[in-house]
């Protein structure tokens, strides 16, 4: 064999590697050890442990993936999404159980994120926030402190109070009518009667949402413009084409689609219309399976990530 076709192989085999790495990661919702990394790829791609990492060295000098720190040293984490989108990520998860002030939220990812200043962490949180992904809620009554959920303020939280006072009052008074014999069913009539009279009430109904099953009211090029725009915020790569997860952008762009099956078909209608392309989910390919919520199946094949046309 002579030297032409000996770097021809050796450069075959190394796109090879990259492109089983990058497929592996892509799978993965957060950074990973590199240990784990290199025991989900395929046996021929798994070479010796100590040649693993300086094998990784250009696609990460490429900006292809990225280490992380991971609290020990020499030992990284690695992942295919820039560092911005690891910072967003720790956010929205520290926000996905229920809202939580600034302070609480720096708790909880103070120690993944030591290496980043307060203002850099600041400045990635007030993006967020500028996006759309991260919502401000109303001080409670009573309260000084703000918060911040991954989701819309949602009025029943602040009206559990009022609501339980309310219970108590409507039970006193169903209790009284029952002690001269009237049924406490025909007290409970009234006091919903008198709720749905109310002018508040009256404008919630004339104002009251379609229901949940109908779809988003416009078209697919708009629909389009606005996946995109979540994509790139994700990863600005996706621009390019670049890969986005399933699970990343359904939680992005779940204010269009009150259930998951209206996400599903409309990620189905624009790959079959040519706009985007859907990527194959390969179990053989993940360290762990993923949960449902993170892929997108037609009927026939899964689907665990989505790039542009």
């Amino acid at each position: 064999m002579d030297d032409s076709t000996a770097r021809a192989d050796s450069s075959a085999d190394n796109t090879a590697f990259k492109d089983v790495v990058l497929a592996a990661l892509a799978l993965q919702p957060q950074p990973i050890s590199i240990t784990r990394l290199r025991s989900s790829l395929p046996p021929p791609f798994r070479g010796k442990p100590a040649a693993f990492k300086p094998q990784l060295d250009s696609l990460v000098d490429s900006g292809r993936i990225w280490f992380f720190p991971s609290g020990k040293p020499d030992q990284p984490l690695v992942w295919d999404r820039s560092p911005a989108v690891y910072v967003e990520n720790l956010i929205l998860a520290a926000l996905a159980k229920k809202p939580l002030t600034l302070r609480e939220v720096e708790t909880k990812t103070n120690a993944k994120l030591k290496h980043l200043s307060p203002a850099e962490r600041n400045h990635v949180f007030d993006k967020l926030v500028a996006d759309g992904r991260v919502f401000p809620w109303p001080k409670k009554p009573g309260t000084k402190t703000e918060k911040f959920g991954s989701t819309p303020p949602d009025p029943v939280e602040y009206l559990a109070s009022a609501l339980k006072a309310l219970r108590t009052a409507v039970a006193k008074v169903a209790a009284a009518f029952s002690d001269v014999g009237i049924d406490p069913a025909e007290t409970h009539a009234a006091a919903l009667a008198a709720i749905h009279s109310e002018p508040w009430a009256l404008q919630a109904a004339g104002k009251r949402k379609p229901a949940i099953h109908s779809s988003p009211p416009i078209d697919d090029e708009q629909l389009l413009g606005l996946i995109a725009d979540h994509m790139a915020a994700i990863d600005p790569r996706s621009r390019r084409g670049a890969p986005v997860l399933i699970g990343d952008l359904r939680s992005a762009v779940a204010f269009l689609f009150p259930t998951p099956p209206q996400f599903d078909a409309a990620l189905v209608r624009l790959e079959r219309s040519g706009r985007v392309s859907l990527l194959r989910y390969d179990p053989a390919l993940a360290a762990e399976p993923l949960d449902p919520s993170r892929l997108v199946t037609d009927g026939h094949k899964t689907y665990s990530g989505v790039s542009l046309r």
